[in-house]
């Protein structure tokens, strides 16, 4: 039987983010297993015959330069999209539908974290194919992974932007 979405649930009650965290989980586990498949993708098709190294190395800094300066900015644009998060202690009730709309800051900027980072891994996947050399997918990849695993869907930052709309309801 589906659940009624004029249901009215405590904001802590798993009920009301059960269904979000299976979506946000199916989604952080296809961002990073797509990651395995960049570097397979990678070691497959690398060039008979790599570059000069004047070009391997001005590209290879580009790219350094661009996976650094997405790694920066990935947090920085995370925190400015989310709502900042209420601490347990803030009771409220919710219903299922209006917990949807109040779940959409967090899904947005938990997309957009992800995006970035995947964005680092497929900057190696180019960098690979371009420099003929399999180190910068290993290197991106796991840079792309850790972030993942950084900013992996989070029970408490669900509740707490739930309780955030609570308090301060969008206008």
């Amino acid at each position: 039987m589906p659940a009624d979405p004029t249901e009215i649930l405590a904001v802590d009650d798993d009920a009301l983010i059960r269904p979000f965290r299976v979506v946000f989980w199916i989604i952080w586990g296809s961002l990073l297993a797509s990651l395995a498949i960049y570097v397979v993708v990678g070691h497959v098709i690398l060039p008979a015959r790599p570059p000069s190294a004047p070009v391997e190395i001005v590209y290879a800094l580009a790219a350094v330069a661009l996976a650094i300066a997405i790694a920066v900015a990935a947090p920085v644009v995370r925190a400015r999209l989310l709502p900042k998060a209420v601490p347990l202690g803030a009771p409220g009730t919710m219903r299922r539908d209006a917990a949807e709309r109040a779940l959409a800051p967090y899904f947005v900027a938990q997309i957009i974290t992800l995006a970035l980072y995947e964005s680092i891994g497929v900057l190696g996947l180019v960098t690979t194919v371009v420099t003929a050399n399999p180190r910068y997918i290993m290197i991106f990849v796991a840079v792309a992974a850790a972030g993942m695993l950084v900013f992996r869907p989070s029970d408490e930052r669900m509740r707490g932007t739930l309780r955030a709309a609570l308090l301060h309801p969008p206008q």
